[in-house]
């Protein structure tokens, strides 16, 4: 027991100790972003700017995806917000962002400022977007969506027969003590145009005769561009017209208020 004693205290005099490495730096790279700092917000919040650390640097790209951040927070709700970021140049470019969230408003109310007989369900479902998150009530607002959405709006109103529609851009009132957005959308609908003088051309007489039958429209309807459609639907599914299309023309009389129909039977399609 002795001699195994000595022995292992000669193996452990004989071991040296491991050598001390030097702590290990990165590279620097002063064409590289380095370190990417938040304030004033979560840094999920600006994850486009965050995920930047390690990249090549290049300032026109860092402007791009800050303008997209702050419009990803404005359909977050946060009308308010803006975001300045400082560059600090060492062993590598370390920028920092500053973020003013500012208050998150919600939609209290959309009142759209005409009197006319379209529809009030369905102004309301052609401007809602994002599965009822944007513009509608308790969802945020987005003033380039809301746009889009009454142009669209505007085409349905001319599909139903008001041709003279006009809308205007949108007035949206913030209180930022509540949080809350007041929507006025003004529409001026004008007048409402029927329809008029119907009748068919082309064709065998038997057939123009079954086209107006199908087309199931009557002198004085409100003119209904979605009728139509269906009208001219039903007109090829029952009378099986491949070799001859059918073609249906208008004609506005704005004295009459009327929208005179022709529907051409033989057109090539």
């Amino acid at each position: 027991m002795v001699r195994l004693a000595v022995v292992c205290a000669c193996l452990a005099a004989c071991h040296s100790s491991a050598p001390a490495f030097p702590a290990v730096h990165p590279a620097c790279a002063a064409d590289r972003i380095g370190q990417v700092s938040v304030e004033g917000a979560a840094r999920a919040d600006v994850a486009g700017l965050t995920v930047l650390e390690g990249t090549r640097d290049n300032p026109a790209r860092t402007e791009r995806i800050a303008r997209q951040t702050i419009e990803a927070l404005r359909t977050r709700g946060f009308a308010r917000a803006r975001l300045m970021i400082s560059r600090e140049s060492a062993c590598r470019v370390d920028l920092h962002v500053d973020v003013a969230l500012g208050p998150q408003f919600k939609i209290e109310e959309i009142q759209f400022v005409t009197d006319d007989g379209f529809p009030a369900n369905v102004r309301a479902a052609t401007i809602e977007d994002a599965l009822g998150g944007i513009n509608t009530i308790g969802g945020v607002y987005s003033a380039e969506r809301m746009r889009h959405a009454l142009s669209e709006l505007v085409q349905r109103y001319y599909d139903a027969g008001w041709l003279e529609a006009r809308i205007d851009d949108p007035v949206a009132r913030y209180d930022d003590d509540r949080g809350t957005i007041q929507v006025q959308v003004p529409i001026h609908a004008g007048r409402r145009f029927k329809i008029g003088q119907i009748h068919a051309s082309g064709g065998e007489p038997a057939t123009r005769a079954a086209v107006m039958q199908a087309l199931g429209l009557r002198n004085g309807d409100w003119y209904d561009g979605e009728t139509l459609r269906t009208g001219l639907e039903r007109v090829r599914r029952k009378l099986g017209l491949r070799g001859q299309g059918i073609e249906l023309r208008s004609n506005v009389s704005l004295k009459r208020r009327e929208i005179d129909l022709e529907a051409v039977v033989g057109v090539v399609q």
